[in-house]
């Protein structure tokens, strides 16, 4: 699922510019996939919807 940076920030309990080092530092389980659209790892969406 896409979330935005300030959505992810949330869910992990981070701030923004954490989320985009995260991303960019890989292994994170974050991944860019447009300007400020975010894809988290599927684990940590599916705790979060629950």
């Amino acid at each position: 699922m896409e979330v935005s940076i300030n959505e992810a920030a949330r869910i992990r309990g981070v701030s923004g510019r954490r989320i985009a080092q995260q991303a960019q530092e890989g292994g994170w389980g974050v991944r860019k996939v447009a300007r400020g659209r975010y894809v988290l790892s599927d684990h940590e969406l599916s705790n979060f919807n629950h």
